[in-house]
């Protein structure tokens, strides 16, 4: 495979673990145009049809695949969950996909053998991420992180000081859910790829993340309970994340690639 083919699959596996398979699909498509017997684009193009909801087309890049390089796991993984999503599970050779769903292969081998000369397929947690890609999401994340823990301070004294108003409240969570979302729709691809991009390039920072995440609907969930515990939540929820951001983190190689 010459490097400009190379580097095309490389992108489309990258695009594909962001969940922008039409993007990936036209770096495959002009891999193969240069060279249709590709077997690896011809197996990613394969998963990307199956993700985007095309089981048809899915099935017959896999078994163009399966055909040049017969064992192929992904491509075989792909061609089971397109026929059981065409309604012909019995031909499938195994009904249960080699990786669950939260690790949905996009990506090959990274090495071979004479007794499988394929290889496994690789889930897209053991990829690197793009050096560029992995520098945005930290430095956006970490402004999530700071602003998010200042969120979490003071939310719970303003409501307090309005007297534990919880249509105050409502307001606050509500507005703070809206403001994350708007920030991470600035990133390339779905959240759910940027997220998970990040738990591979900085789990740690991923963790405090997840932890200013939860305060918005702490804030929400006192709007609609009243249970003063939910304040505490929110507070708690502030500290932890900034003691994994600078502390806990800090403890831990920089896992950059």
């Amino acid at each position: 495979m010459s490097a400009s083919r190379g580097e095309q699959v490389r992108r489309a596996e990258l695009l594909a673990d962001l969940g922008r398979y039409d993007e990936a699909e036209q770096e495959l498509r002009a891999a193969l145009a240069a060279d249709a017997a590709d077997i690896e684009a011809l197996a990613l193009l394969a998963y990307v049809c199956l993700r985007a909801g095309r089981a048809h087309e899915a099935l017959g890049s896999a078994d163009a695949a399966i055909s040049l390089a017969p064992g192929h796991a992904l491509a075989q993984d792909v061609r089971n969950q397109a026929l059981v999503a065409l309604g012909r599970a019995d031909e499938a050779t195994s009904a249960a996909p080699i990786w669950p769903d939260s690790q949905d292969p996009a990506g090959f081998p990274p090495e071979t053998s004479p007794e499988q000369p394929w290889g496994p397929a690789r889930p897209p947690d053991s990829e690197p991420v793009d050096p560029a890609l992995a520098e945005q999401l930290r430095e956006h994340f970490s402004r999530t992180v700071l602003f998010g823990s200042i969120y979490c301070w003071t939310a719970p004294v303003l409501v307090a000081v309005l007297g534990k108003s919880q249509l105050f409240a409502g307001v606050l969570g509500v507005g703070a859910l809206v403001a994350l979302l708007l920030s991470v729709a600035q990133l390339p691809g779905s959240a759910g790829g940027a997220l998970g991009a990040l738990q591979r390039v900085d789990p740690w920072l991923a963790r405090a993340v997840l932890a200013v995440a939860a305060a918005p609907v702490l804030m929400l969930v006192y709007a609609v309970t009243a249970a003063p515990w939910a304040l505490g939540a929110v507070i708690v929820a502030g500290v932890a994340a900034l003691i994994i951001m600078f502390v806990v983190r800090a403890d831990f190689e920089d896992p950059r690639p």
